[in-house]
């Protein structure tokens, strides 16, 4: 892809943090200590988790957001250059950090310093197929969800993923009303909607654009739920997660949603974008760090053994 390119197959929209990892003998409850096993930094953000996927798996990818004129922000912006994801970025002070807990099971606990991520009042001006919006914290200012909203009514196609942190505030229908693909967990769609999700995904559907729409319910270990309605016509597929030993689940909902968005825009099946999504988290989970991936060669090999033939 040229560095002067502005055409995309996805533009990935949210916060960029450093993740500073702590992998724990246990997470720890109130007034209780547990032992810290390990230490790693590496780069996080659940748009930018996506983004380095989906350019690894071969797409032309960028990344839109704000990051600190620090070691952080340095880091940052190169290893999305590194995936080749090309980063349009602006700079503030100060980098989003996000500290992360990881215990012996693979399960994580989350505290997070938005630092530049909270600044954000635009959106990116280039042209892409897809634009893949995840949450902002949004600590000290609204700015960067109302510049998604901008962003989302901007782009025919959108996919959002909303993290707890959306799935917490009730204007977040806004998001989800300008969004043809919408991928929650079932904790999320079950908060937004205030039922189960199966019929959540009823709910978010008929308020959703485009004559075809879809959402994909993430149930970790247990795989995923998805109903797709295009042109008036409903299709249903639940598809089960490959059985796996988890290591660190950090970025494994990133991860799903790459493989899924990488099969999606190439024509395939709800079912069989699902179980690409599922490889794919498969994979993360079995390695430490939100950025492990299979290597497209792989992936290739497994969505041809799927009979998901490239096109």
């Amino acid at each position: 892809m040229p560095e002067n390119s502005d055409s995309f197959d996805f533009v990935c929209f949210g916060a960029l943090n450093a993740d500073i990892m702590y992998f724990v003998e246990k997470l720890p409850e109130e007034d209780e200590e547990s032992f810290i096993l390990d230490v790693e930094v590496c780069s996080g953000g659940s748009a930018a988790n996506t983004a380095s996927a989906l350019a690894m798996f071969g797409n032309r990818v960028a990344f839109y957001g704000k990051t600190g004129r620090d070691d952080y922000g340095k880091m940052l912006v190169e290893e999305l250059k590194m995936f080749g994801v090309k980063p349009i970025v602006s700079y503030s002070s100060r980098s989003g950090k996000a500290i992360v807990l990881v215990d012996r099971e693979g399960r994580r606990a989350i505290l997070v310093d938005p630092g530049a991520n909270d600044e954000v009042d635009d959106y990116p001006r280039v042209e892409s197929r897809i634009l893949h919006l995840t949450s902002f914290v949004c600590k000290e200012s609204d700015l960067p969800f109302r510049a998604q909203i901008s962003a989302a009514k901007a782009f025919k196609n959108v996919s959002l993923d909303p993290g707890a942190i959306y799935a917490g505030r009730k204007d977040v229908w806004e998001l989800i009303e300008n969004c043809n693909i919408f991928l929650p967990n079932a904790r999320e769609i079950e908060k937004i909607c205030g039922c189960g999700y199966r019929k959540g995904c009823e709910i978010a559907l008929k308020k959703m654009k485009g004559d075809d729409k879809v959402v994909v319910v993430k149930l970790g270990s247990k795989g995923c739920y998805a109903v797709r309605e295009r042109n008036g016509e409903r299709e249903i597929a639940e598809v089960k997660a490959f059985h796996v030993k988890a290591i660190d689940t950090t970025g494994a909902g990133d991860a799903f949603n790459a493989g899924f968005l990488h099969a999606w825009i190439r024509g395939y099946g709800i079912e069989e974008c699902c179980l690409t999504g599922n490889f794919v988290a498969g994979y993360s989970v079995q390695h430490r760090g939100a950025r492990s991936f299979p290597e497209r060669e792989e992936l290739k090999e497994f969505m041809e053994n799927f009979r998901i033939l490239e096109k």
